[in-house]
Protein backbone atom coordinates (compact mmCIF):
# COMPACT_ATOMS: atom_id res chain seq x y z
CA UNK A 1 0.00 0.00 0.00
CA UNK A 2 2.81 2.37 0.87
CA UNK A 3 4.59 1.52 -2.39
CA UNK A 4 1.45 2.31 -4.39
CA UNK A 5 1.07 5.64 -2.60
CA UNK A 6 4.74 6.45 -3.19
CA UNK A 7 4.38 5.62 -6.89
CA UNK A 8 1.34 7.90 -7.25
CA UNK A 9 3.11 10.74 -5.43
CA UNK A 10 6.16 10.25 -7.66
CA UNK A 11 3.99 10.35 -10.79
CA UNK A 12 2.16 13.47 -9.65
CA UNK A 13 5.43 15.20 -8.85
CA UNK A 14 6.76 14.32 -12.29
CA UNK A 15 3.59 15.63 -13.96
CA UNK A 16 3.81 18.88 -12.00
CA UNK A 17 7.49 19.41 -12.80
CA UNK A 18 7.07 18.56 -16.48
CA UNK A 19 4.10 20.90 -16.90
CA UNK A 20 6.00 23.76 -15.27
CA UNK A 21 9.08 23.07 -17.40
CA UNK A 22 6.95 22.96 -20.56
CA UNK A 23 5.18 26.19 -19.72
CA UNK A 24 8.46 28.05 -19.08
CA UNK A 25 10.49 26.73 -22.03
CA UNK A 26 8.29 25.65 -24.95
CA UNK A 27 4.76 26.95 -24.42
CA UNK A 28 5.36 30.33 -26.06
CA UNK A 29 7.02 28.78 -29.12
CA UNK A 30 4.27 26.22 -29.68
CA UNK A 31 1.39 28.33 -28.40
CA UNK A 32 0.09 25.65 -26.02
CA UNK A 33 0.06 26.31 -22.28
CA UNK A 34 -0.61 23.28 -20.11
CA UNK A 35 -3.06 23.60 -17.26
CA UNK A 36 -2.52 21.25 -14.37
CA UNK A 37 -6.14 20.39 -13.55
CA UNK A 38 -7.05 18.72 -16.90
CA UNK A 39 -3.76 16.82 -16.85
CA UNK A 40 -4.45 15.49 -13.35
CA UNK A 41 -8.03 14.64 -14.28
CA UNK A 42 -6.84 12.57 -17.23
CA UNK A 43 -4.17 10.89 -15.11
CA UNK A 44 -6.61 9.80 -12.42
CA UNK A 45 -9.25 8.73 -14.96
CA UNK A 46 -6.72 6.48 -16.69
CA UNK A 47 -5.42 5.04 -13.40
CA UNK A 48 -8.96 4.39 -12.18
CA UNK A 49 -9.86 2.60 -15.41
CA UNK A 50 -6.75 0.40 -15.23
CA UNK A 51 -7.45 -0.55 -11.61
CA UNK A 52 -11.14 -1.21 -12.32
CA UNK A 53 -10.37 -3.44 -15.31
CA UNK A 54 -7.85 -5.41 -13.28
CA UNK A 55 -10.34 -5.84 -10.47
CA UNK A 56 -13.08 -7.00 -12.85
CA UNK A 57 -10.76 -9.57 -14.43
CA UNK A 58 -9.68 -10.75 -10.98
CA UNK A 59 -13.25 -11.15 -9.71
CA UNK A 60 -14.32 -12.84 -12.94
CA UNK A 61 -11.50 -15.33 -12.53
CA UNK A 62 -12.29 -16.00 -8.89
CA UNK A 63 -16.06 -16.42 -9.22
CA UNK A 64 -16.34 -18.14 -12.59
CA UNK A 65 -16.15 -21.81 -13.35
CA UNK A 66 -13.22 -22.96 -15.50
CA UNK A 67 -15.45 -22.94 -18.60
CA UNK A 68 -16.26 -19.22 -18.21
CA UNK A 69 -13.52 -16.75 -19.16
CA UNK A 70 -13.29 -12.96 -19.40
CA UNK A 71 -14.60 -11.65 -22.72
CA UNK A 72 -11.27 -10.49 -24.15
CA UNK A 73 -9.70 -13.91 -23.54
CA UNK A 74 -12.72 -15.74 -24.95
CA UNK A 75 -12.65 -13.68 -28.16
CA UNK A 76 -8.93 -14.32 -28.60
CA UNK A 77 -9.47 -18.06 -28.29
CA UNK A 78 -12.52 -18.18 -30.59
CA UNK A 79 -10.79 -16.50 -33.54
CA UNK A 80 -8.26 -19.29 -34.31
CA UNK A 81 -10.92 -22.00 -34.05
CA UNK A 82 -13.17 -20.14 -36.49
CA UNK A 83 -10.27 -19.79 -38.91
CA UNK A 84 -9.51 -23.50 -38.59
CA UNK A 85 -13.13 -24.41 -39.34
CA UNK A 86 -13.08 -22.20 -42.44
CA UNK A 87 -9.87 -23.90 -43.58
CA UNK A 88 -11.41 -27.36 -43.12
CA UNK A 89 -14.41 -26.34 -45.23
CA UNK A 90 -12.11 -25.13 -48.00
CA UNK A 91 -10.07 -28.36 -47.91
CA UNK A 92 -13.18 -30.57 -48.06
CA UNK A 93 -14.52 -28.61 -51.04
CA UNK A 94 -11.19 -28.95 -52.84
CA UNK A 95 -11.10 -32.70 -52.19
CA UNK A 96 -14.50 -33.31 -53.86
CA UNK A 97 -14.17 -34.38 -57.50
CA UNK A 98 -15.60 -32.05 -60.06
CA UNK A 99 -18.84 -33.27 -61.61
CA UNK A 100 -19.54 -32.46 -65.25
CA UNK A 101 -22.47 -30.14 -65.47
CA UNK A 102 -25.62 -31.11 -67.39
CA UNK A 103 -25.60 -27.80 -69.27
CA UNK A 104 -22.31 -28.48 -71.04
CA UNK A 105 -23.88 -31.30 -73.17
CA UNK A 106 -21.77 -33.53 -75.37
CA UNK A 107 -23.07 -32.88 -78.75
Amino acid sequence: MILCLAAVINALTSILLLSRRWNTLKADEVGLHLQLLPVLLGFFTYKGAVIARGALDLFAGLTASPAVQPLHQQAAQDAPSQLAMAGEDARSEAAEPLQPSAASGSG
